[in-house]
């Protein structure tokens, strides 16, 4: 009989323990995790002002800002986000008419979207349906900053050319402005997320 009381007691005991930790996680993701929303709110109307700036059209789709990470990952990637879509806004987006004459829309797109993969790693896809980036244009760039030899450069994958972008001081325009960093925007995205542990992959059409 005491050995059965015993029992409930450390039963009783043990669900009064799981309820607490239960609570104490729920606090702990309080502190530790934020919603993307918390700084995604700010960027539909910074593209509509860049690219007002720019004589051009453009608007922010998001989706998935409901998701939750760690706020100190999230305060270190709002930068790299903030160059990532400037840089979509000066050197992806067409102005009005050359969208016209493509037979685009003169108002660009550019789409956020955010979603949680294998387990605890998240995966932040941003594209726009401006003009594409030119590997030959990259490749030239990089040549005269000399980042390649000639004979490199010549052997270069398409995707081997298009990751020269992400070397401070290549730009995929020919006129570097302050809107998309000064040809630094891409390297300071790079570098950021390698630091926090991610990986970094650009295709263009």
């Amino acid at each position: 009989r005491q050995l059965q009381q015993l029992i409930k007691q450390a039963e009783q005991d043990s669900r009064v323990l799981k309820m607490l930790i239960d609570d104490l996680v729920v606090d702990m993701k309080g502190v530790l995790l934020l919603p993307f929303a918390t700084i995604l709110n700010i960027f539909p109307r910074m593209i509509r002002d860049i690219a007002g700036e720019a004589g051009k059209e453009a608007v922010l789709e998001i989706t998935g800002s409901e998701i939750e990470i760690d706020k100190r990952i999230l305060e270190e990637i709002k930068d790299p986000l903030i160059h990532l879509l400037r840089n979509a806004v000066d050197h992806g987006i067409e102005d009005p008419e050359q969208r016209r004459t493509n037979g685009k829309p003169k108002r660009g797109t550019i789409e956020l979207v955010i979603s949680a993969v294998r387990g605890n790693r998240v995966e932040i896809l941003l594209r726009d349906d401006g003009r594409g980036i030119s590997p030959d244009h990259v490749k030239q760039k990089a040549l005269r900053l000399g980042l390649v030899s000639e004979d490199r450069a010549q052997h270069l994958a398409e995707d081997e050319a298009l990751r020269l972008v992400f070397l401070s001081g290549v730009s995929t325009s020919p006129i570097v402005t302050e809107i998309s960093g000064r040809g630094l925007g891409l390297a300071i995205v790079s570098d950021t997320v390698k630091r926090l542990g991610g990986r970094l992959s650009l295709t263009s059409e």
